[in-house]
């Protein structure tokens, strides 16, 4: 995490390291006596714990030097090691981000490319790969997850940015090994189907989209996001094929009832749009919430329309798995079609969908061609108000 100089100093011993690290970490702020000692010996501290600390942190201070040794100073209750603003690596690598961010909003391609470069030139393996006990602890374990899931956002978008740019050449071993490590990462996989599809290479880009799907739906009960699903259509939609649709890579479904279309700029819409994930495989309890839930929907067929209904509650108790379940109960009270979006509000890269994005993709859905869907939000809520309009007579 610190800069790597050729006079930095090297600390030997393991529970010196850790103690670094563990200051490094929680920089700035003080760590008591208690925290340290919890982190170096866990529930087995030797009787000589205090004193041992207290070596520990001199000898610290010994090998850091006089002037960086300074830095780390005794206070009533605790230790704080004084690290300023860009100093780590990862202080780096966040600006960097932040660059390569701003630039794949503008969609300026080759500076997210080298923002992305730049900041993956920092990594040599790992976070504290040598402490395992620190990397595996409950407090910290995940504090260090944040800087391998930046990492990984780095990674992602490098690869999105050398796809833009036309430099998919070699590209796909580098993303095959990727699809292998993280085998649930969307992004990688999405980027390895263009890579091998922009090199004619269209079966084995469809063979990562099936592995993929299958994944997901054997580890989470879920199908690939709309970013894959886009991906595949290009693939399949590539010139010298006949128009395929991702009905034909699904179970058959019963010919939906035909509907009226609407046409918008020359483009018809398309079939009756099925977007629900997966049904979960395992699903028990929950009936009082069930039995709301239809009554809602009786309620909706007695008045000829309702508003949205909303699922709120804790992260993890399973409101995105009850709402599917009961989705997939009453889809044939839906023959006009089902929608789904994922907003993404808790993605780690911070790359939550707006609302304008969400008007896209629901038009989309609905068959409107992405060169058709406007481009001001406004324009985009009206021809979404009028494709799920009630069209019927009277």
């Amino acid at each position: 995490m610190a800069h790597d100089t050729a006079d930095s100093p090297v600390v030997g011993s393991t529970n010196v390291r850790t103690l670094l690290a563990v200051l490094l970490l929680r920089r700035g702020q003080v760590v008591t006596p208690n925290e340290l000692k919890a982190v170096l010996w866990g529930t087995s501290q030797p009787a000589t714990a205090a004193s041992s600390l207290h070596n520990h942190i001199t000898r610290l201070r010994r090998t850091l030097g006089p002037e960086s040794g300074g830095r780390l100073r005794s206070m009533p209750t605790g230790y704080v090691l004084d690290v300023h603003q860009g100093e780590l690596d990862s202080d780096q690598h966040e600006e960097l981000l932040g660059t390569a961010r701003a630039a794949r909003f503008r969609e300026d391609w080759e500076t997210v490319r080298q923002a992305c470069a730049t900041a993956l030139e920092l990594w040599r393996g790992s976070p504290v790969a040598d402490l395992p006990g620190l990397a595996d602890s409950l407090y910290y374990g995940p504090r260090l997850k944040v800087f391998d899931e930046a990492r990984l956002v780095a990674l992602e978008w490098r690869c999105e940015a050398e796809l833009h740019l036309d430099r998919h050449h070699g590209l796909a071993a580098e993303l095959y090994a990727l699809t292998e490590q993280h085998p649930l990462r969307e992004g990688f996989h999405r980027h390895l189907m263009m890579a091998l599809h922009r090199a004619d290479r269209q079966a084995e880009a469809l063979a990562v989209f099936h592995r993929l799907r299958s994944t997901l739906a054997d580890e989470l009960g879920v199908e690939p996001g709309r970013a894959v699903q886009d991906a595949l259509a290009e693939i399949l939609q590539s010139p010298g094929e006949p128009p395929k649709t991702t009905a034909a890579l699904s179970r058959p479904e019963p010919a939906p009832e035909p509907r009226s279309t609407i046409e918008v700029a020359g483009t018809p819409a398309a079939a009756v749009p099925a977007q629900l994930p997966l049904a979960p495989r395992y699903f028990s309890g929950r009936r009082a919430e069930l039995a709301r839930l239809d009554a809602l929907l009786d309620d909706a067929r007695r008045h000829a329309g309702t508003g949205p209904i909303v699922l709120s509650g804790p992260g993890g108790v399973g409101k995105t798995a009850l709402a599917v379940h009961w989705a997939h109960r009453v889809r044939a009270d839906f023959p006009d079609g089902q929608l789904h979006l994922n907003l993404r509000g808790f993605a780690p890269d911070g790359s939550a969908v707006t609302p304008h994005e969400s008007l896209r993709s629901l038009l989309e859905g609905l068959g409107v061609q992405r060169a058709h869907v406007p481009a001001s939000p406004d324009a985009r809520t009206a021809l979404f108000r009028t494709l799920t309009g009630d069209s019927s007579p009277g």
